[in-house]
C-alpha cells in the first residue's frame, strides 16, 4: 500500500467541493478590484530558477533534462513565474 508523499494532500469529493467553494469566494473579491488570475507551468528554464535563488535553494532544485537537451527546474514558487510573464505582456 502506498502513502501518499509527505507534505501532500489527497482532496477527496467532499473536501474538494469545499475547497472550490472558498478559492471561487477569493476569485470573486479579487475580480470585484481589478484582478485576474495567472496561471504558468509547475516547470522553468533552470537558468531563469537559479538566477533569482540563493545558494543553499539552488542545491534543492528538482530538475531536469528534456529530449532537446534543455536543463528545466520544477518552480518552488510563483515570483520567478509571474515576473517573466510581465517581461513579455
Amino acid at each position: 500500500m502506498f502513502k501518499r508523499p509527505r507534505g501532500t494532500r489527497d482532496y477527496l469529493p467532499l473536501d474538494n467541493l469545499k475547497r472550490k467553494l472558498v478559492i471561487e469566494k477569493f476569485r470573486n473579491v479579487f475580480e470585484l478590484y481589478g484582478y485576474g488570475e495567472i496561471l504558468t507551468p509547475a516547470f522553468e528554464h533552470l537558468e531563469l530558477l537559479e538566477a533569482k535563488a540563493g545558494p543553499e535553494v539552488k542545491e534543492q532544485i528538482y530538475w531536469f533534462e528534456d529530449k532537446a537537451g534543455r536543463k528545466l527546474g520544477l518552480r518552488f514558487e510563483l515570483t520567478t513565474s509571474v515576473g517573466r510573464t510581465q517581461k513579455l505582456a
